[in-house]
């Protein structure tokens, strides 16, 4: 692998980006050309190391995307959907890995069509184990056939504000994929489940990174497909991952399984 010199952080100061920039620290295949924080933040201007408990790394938080972007030759997006909509209207071709979520349908239309001319991975998940478990699940899905009812269980920390997560989302989108299966669009269901119908439970509580289970149901068993995140590390860890596979990337938009497929 080719070394990656720079690589970019967005939303620097929340759980990922922190963990984020301690992860880049550490890796012999890139250094860290810029942290960006939200207009106005008034760490902006002080050394990054200050910022995860680190020696200072001579670099400063920045509130200005267009020096952000000048900089570097990859950027890692954990912010919010207003904030990587700006990311993407003010870049001209800089790769992006991108693992924000709770966009909107018109705002991932926004993204496709940025992808025309930009190399970007959009992911709920950077997690190569659940990369691996959609691919698994759909092969479930397609075996069992909608004799069997789905359904996706997720369990976030507490002031995770999306629901259900994208990631149970993006595993619902992947198995409604599958001839019988379809996404359950009520939120409210009273008599006899839908054949066929893909639904969701969500619980908020405590630290909790993030679980994820698939659960299918037969007449006389159920079989559980489980992943469990025990350290935030771990996405830090497949954003890398993802951001360093994107070099030389023709335009596209990409997803972690193309990531853990080449």
């Amino acid at each position: 692998m080719s070394k990656i010199n720079k690589i970019a952080i967005t939303g620097a100061t929340g759980r990922m980006g922190q963990r984020l920039i301690r992860e880049i620290s550490q890796s012999p295949h890139c250094e860290l050309s810029a942290a960006l924080v939200r207009p106005g933040n008034p760490l902006a201007g002080q050394d990054v190391g200050s910022l995860v408990d680190l020696p200072p790394f001579g670099l400063e938080l920045s509130d200005d995307i267009s020096h952000v972007l000048r900089v570097s030759d990859v950027v890692i997006d954990f912010s919010r959907p207003e904030a990587t909509l700006k990311l993407l209207k003010e870049n001209s071709g800089t790769p992006l890995m991108i693992g924000t979520s709770g966009f909107t349908q018109e705002q991932r239309e926004q993204i496709t069509q940025a992808a025309l001319s930009i190399p970007i991975v959009l992911t709920s998940n950077t997690s190569v184990g659940v990369a691996v478990m959609k691919k698994v699940c759909k092969e479930m899905a397609q075996a069992f056939g909608a004799d069997y009812d789905i359904d996706i269980f997720e369990m976030h920390h507490r002031g995770k504000v999306d629901a259900p997560s994208g990631t149970a989302i993006s595993l619902g989108q992947s198995l409604a994929q599958v001839p019988g299966f379809h996404l359950n669009d009520h939120t409210d269901r009273s008599g006899p489940r839908e054949k066929g119908a893909i639904e969701f439970a969500v619980a908020r509580g405590g630290g909790v990174p993030g679980d994820h289970s698939v659960i299918y149901a037969g007449e006389k068993e159920v079989l559980t497909l489980s992943h469990r995140a025990l350290d935030r590390s771990l996405f830090a860890q497949g954003a890398l991952r993802a951001a360093l596979w994107l070099q030389d990337k023709e335009p596209g938009l990409y997803s972690m399984e193309d990531v853990i497929g080449s």
